[in-house]
């Protein structure tokens, strides 16, 4: 199909395919500016037409797809009123030093995935392991971490909750500590 035939189809094929739209339930203005996609998408991909005399159902059926995509993005796209935002963490004001102090053993896989910024397949390399045992370590140094932190930290539910939370604690580091043997090599 040539250049002209297609604007020759487009000058006949355009209110079709609006009022095609229409009749699909779109609003108007909608229904213009996806029919305008779909032309100028057809021209984009006319070597996909197998038929030439179906040019303006192919078209249309371009545009109906365009709108619904159009549909999906907006669905995605919902403006916020009033709604509080979190605390923004200022990033430079967090000790590391305090940080990695609670790492202890861990404290070089720790220092060399997040501040060195190396990745999961180098420290594999570096400790002659493998990915998923490298992943599985960070999260439990990361997990008695954060266990160390609670402790010299502990929340207002902790500070309420008395001897129920020490017990829990106490259970936590115990298992946490039997499943945390990191050997670097």
């Amino acid at each position: 199909m040539t250049s002209e035939e297609f604007a020759f189809a487009y000058r006949k094929g355009y209110p079709y395919t609006v009022r095609f739209l229409g009749v699909k339930g779109l609003p108007p203005e909608h229904a213009e500016e996806a029919a305008q996609a779909g032309w100028a998408r057809g021209w984009e991909r006319i070597d996909q037409l197998r038929n030439p005399d179906r040019l303006l159902q192919w078209v249309a059926t371009i545009a109906l797809n365009v709108y619904r995509r159009m549909l999906r993005s907006s669905r995605r796209d919902v403006t916020l009123l009033d709604v509080a935002v979190a605390p923004v963490i200022n990033h430079a004001a967090i000790d590391v030093e305090c940080l990695l102090s609670y790492a202890g053993k861990h404290r070089d896989l720790i220092e060399s995935y997040h501040i060195d910024g190396m990745g999961v397949d180098q420290l594999a390399a570096k400790y002659s392991c493998s990915r998923t045992a490298v992943r599985i370590r960070l999260s439990r140094a990361r997990r008695a971490m954060a266990s160390a932190c609670q402790e010299t930290y502990p929340t207002e539910i902790d500070r309420y909750s008395g001897e129920v939370s020490a017990r829990k604690r106490a259970t936590r580091e115990e298992s946490a500590s039997r499943n945390l043997h990191f050997h670097p090599a």
